[in-house]
């Protein structure tokens, strides 16, 4: 009867259990996104301001770009005045943002302009006020 057994533990026995998976892939922190609000230094600041008339009035943001500086900014337009406090004093790109899409350049940290909007052109004067 020995011989029975033999063939039945035989049929019994487990195949090995397959291996665990790997470990995931360890978790990489996104690189810091750049604060493009702030000048670098030793380039010279201003204050930007801007009074809009007519059209302009409609928008609700303007932005500042100064591609050599690596600068990017908004301001919130309020009562049609806004301002951005330590913009490059070099040249930029105004852009209106939030109503009708216009740009105007150049444009320096130090200027006080006031803009209007001529169909999708932004017209910007020295503000003599």
């Amino acid at each position: 009867m020995l011989f029975l057994l033999v063939p039945l533990l035989a049929c019994t026995s487990r195949a090995p259990a397959p291996p665990p998976p790997p470990p995931p892939p360890p978790v990489v922190a996104p690189a810091p996104i750049p604060d493009t609000s702030r000048v670098p230094e030793g380039v010279p600041q201003g204050m930007l301001r801007v009074r809009l008339e007519g059209d302009a009035g409609h928008n609700h943001a303007i932005e500042l770009v100064c591609p050599q500086a690596g600068y990017r900014d908004r301001a919130p337009i309020a009562e049609g005045r806004a301002e951005l406090n330590g913009a490059p004093v070099e040249d930029c790109t105004l852009y209106f943002k939030g109503g009708v899409p216009a740009q105007f350049s150049p444009v320096r940290g130090g200027d006080q302009l006031v803009c209007t909007l001529v169909a999708t052109t932004a017209v910007c004067v020295p503000d003599a006020r």
